[in-house]
């Protein structure tokens, strides 16, 4: 996910439409225009801190389970 663009998919206010190797965004009335191969999109709502939260642990909790782990703390650097 590091310095990549994160879309939410599937997504009531954002389109996103493949065009060859880029990927056309519409959101709030604008396009954008970004290489696919800096995209990455996420099964979330929305990109915010509490989505993205919840998104981290559903790929982490399967690998973990079984282990001894009380808390799970996330930090950006």
């Amino acid at each position: 996910l590091d310095e990549r663009v994160l879309l939410p998919e599937p997504s009531a206010h954002v389109a996103i439409e493949a065009r060859g190797g880029e990927l056309e965004v519409r959101v709030a009335g604008r396009s954008y225009r970004f290489p696919a191969s800096d995209v990455v999109r996420l099964a979330v709502p929305n990109i915010t801190v509490e989505c993205l939260a919840q998104y981290v642990w559903r790929e982490l909790a399967p690998g973990l389970a079984g282990l001894p782990v009380d808390t799970l703390g996330v930090e950006v650097a």
